[in-house]
């Protein structure tokens, strides 16, 4: 199993260094389902990745690792078309509303080898979170992005 698969986590702190130490001139972008409001991913675009965005009212995006544009999903099937392209209040970062076209997002597989729906599928629960119903959550790490506070 890849490291990028697995329940366990360890965040990357150095990756907006490396950015910058590689020179890449991007901009944080946030995609999200256009119907649920879920969070689906977070990527980067240049002004090149934008522009195709923009073209193909599908996801573009510009790939810190590979150094190159990638268009989100052509090789896996799992694209997600542009409903709509916000800029944030500082005009540093973007959000998409989308939808996937398929029913996978993130590029991992979940316990059954589905694309999972959502990159996020790791919760932090070592402090107990605050929940607007008052309710505790379950211990454990959400695989599957399936609970709903």
């Amino acid at each position: 199993m890849r490291p990028d698969e697995g329940l366990g986590w360890q965040l990357d702190f150095s990756k907006l260094h490396q950015i910058a130490r590689d020179g890449y001139q991007v901009v944080p972008v946030v995609i999200q389902h256009i119907g649920s409001g879920e969070v689906l991913m977070l990527g980067y675009m240049n002004q090149d990745a934008l522009q195709h965005t923009m073209t193909l009212k599908e996801v573009v995006l510009f790939s810190t690792s590979r150094g190159s544009i990638w268009h989100k999903g052509l090789e896996s099937g799992n694209r997600i078309k542009v409903a709509s392209i916000w800029v944030n209040c500082e005009q540093n970062s973007l959000l998409i509303k989308g939808i996937p076209l398929q029913k996978g997002v993130c590029h991992t597989k979940n316990s059954i080898g589905e694309y999972r729906t959502s990159c996020y599928f790791r919760e932090l629960v070592e402090w107990p979170p605050i929940l607007t119903n008052g309710e505790s959550p379950p211990s454990g790490v959400n695989q599957d992005n399936s609970s709903e506070y």
